[in-house]
């Protein structure tokens, strides 16, 4: 019977999909659909809409999920009888919030918002688990990055609840990278922390790449924020080696920024290093046919920091910038504002200000998307302050981002916020160390210190720290300082 042949192909599509075969898995719940349609069941066609949109492509509006989504949703309406039908209002609520899923990153995200709300509002008014269920698996997607933390964080432990309650295991995984986020964005270490250690084990049980490669980048991001970049290095290399293994597209997209994001951590000067990355995300980009426009300001601000402000431009244009500002997403709006200060851009740090500075995220990321940590948004505000010529404002704000940097473990971050205060207090660490060296008797260089963090050094000495980039000259002093009277040869150092 063509019903049943139509369900067996939906069963089929879903194991598929949850495999990581998103090509052959979307090509089944077509073959659905349109089987659905000629039997004009709304139902089958909502649920083979919903099938195709269960594999999430991150930062990526597809064309045909829209129409698949919008042309169930009219066929539900039009279906005769369903008023008061309680089974047709769960099925449209999970296709509205799936729609308002789809829809994002949207020019203007307010509508999908709005969307993905009432959606939520409809299945809870059903009294149906099932359908609550499903609908929080789109509408978090709508919310996420767009909406305040709080507000989707408290959705995203009901999802992760719900999902155990179903026992969804692919369910559990994706509701624990959500908080993942989610406490990464509310600088809560412990939230990050639960939410891996539960995707890790979650990833053994599965025992699938698809699922693996998302727990090594995500390992590699709490790297990069903790200053360890080898241990970073190392977990995006295995994160890239599971995904090859996966053959997803989506993964390469990721990764490709995650890489770029290291680099810049790093402090890579190398402009063939720099391009090779750069082309490296354009192809990514093009296999998947996702917009990069949330990529353009990460490339910019590295473009920037090498004094190449003609090819910043190139790639986050004004237009760029303005189409940014009006999608309002609030860590790429913070490094937008990065970009400003880099361009000593008084015009738009005042606009990038406004936005930011009257509910920031307390740490700015590239999302799932991107897999990067911009920092404390407290230090982007900072630094604006500076540049609009109000100083105590950016001191405040300088304050407020190193509570967030020691909250998080960013020991690099700490050094550069340090850096920043004495900076902006008109000081030197260098003069001070040489005043206080010239005061100090001989003999004493015992108690001086040089601790290596991430690509920075604190150097300790007389009760003052001073941040210094790390280099093979202070890697020396270091080493000489750990052996006070022993003898090196120049060729041993």
């Amino acid at each position: 019977e063509p019903a049943e042949r139509c369900a067996l192909l939906l069963q089929a599509a879903a194991a598929t999909l949850r495999a990581g075969d998103i090509d052959r898995g979307h090509a089944l719940c077509h073959e659905a659909f349109q089987l659905a349609r000629a039997l004009e069941d709304a139902r089958l066609m909502a649920q083979a809409a919903l099938t195709y949109g269960s594999a999430f492509a991150v930062g990526k509006v597809d064309p045909d999920l829209l129409r698949l989504l919008r042309d169930a949703l009219a066929a539900l309406d039009a279906r005769p009888g369903r008023a008061g039908d309680a089974a047709d209002a769960g099925l449209r609520a999970r296709l509205q919030g799936r729609l308002a899923a789809a829809l994002q990153p949207a020019a203007d995200p307010a509508e999908p918002i709005a969307m993905a709300r009432q959606a939520v509002a409809l299945a809870r008014s059903t009294g149906d688990r099932r359908a609550l269920f499903e609908t929080l698996t789109s509408a978090i997607s709508a919310l996420m990055d767009f909406a305040p933390a709080a507000e989707h964080l408290e959705l995203s432990r009901e999802y992760a609840a719900l999902a155990e309650e179903f026992n969804d295991v692919p369910a559990q995984f994706r509701a624990h990278t959500v908080l993942f986020i989610d406490g990464l964005e509310l600088a809560d270490p412990q939230l990050m922390e639960a939410a891996m250690a539960h995707c890790e084990r979650l990833a053994r049980r599965i025992d699938l790449p698809h699922y693996q490669w998302r727990v090594h980048s995500a390992r590699a991001l709490q790297a990069v924020i903790h200053g360890d970049l080898d241990a970073a290095a190392q977990r995006l290399q295995r994160a890239q080696e599971a995904a090859a293994q996966a053959e997803d597209r989506m993964a390469e997209m990721t990764l490709s920024i995650q890489a770029f994001g290291l680099l810049g951590a790093r402090g890579e000067t190398a402009r063939d290093v720099i391009d090779a990355a750069q082309q490296r995300i354009a192809r990514a980009f093009e296999a998947c046919g996702a917009d990069d426009v949330f990529t353009r300001p990460l490339i910019a601000r590295q473009r920037l920091r090498l004094g190449d402000e003609s090819a910043a431009e190139v790639v986050c244009s004004p237009g760029t910038v303005d189409r940014l500002i009006a999608m309002r997403e609030m860590s790429n709006i913070q490094v937008v504002g990065e970009c400003a200060v880099l361009r000593e851009d008084r015009e738009l740090a005042r606009r990038v200000f406004d936005l930011l500075s009257p509910a920031p995220p307390r740490c700015g990321h590239a999302g799932l998307y991107g897999m990067c940590w911009n920092g404390p948004t407290a230090l982007t505000l900072a630094r604006l302050s500076t540049l609009l010529g109000d100083a105590a404002q950016a001191r405040s704000y300088l304050e407020e981002a190193m509570k967030v940097a020691e909250l998080m473990g960013a020991r690099a971050t700490l050094l550069e916020i340090q850096a920043e205060l004495e900076r902006l207090a008109g000081t030197s660490d260098h003069a001070e160390l040489q005043a206080a060296t010239q005061s100090v008797p001989h003999g004493t260089y015992r108690t001086i210190e040089l601790v290596a963090a991430g690509d920075f050094r604190e150097v300790r000495f007389a009760g003052r720290t001073a941040a210094l980039r790390d280099s093979k000259g202070l890697q020396i002093l270091a080493r000489l300082l750990d052996h006070p009277g022993r003898e090196f040869h120049v060729l041993d150092l």
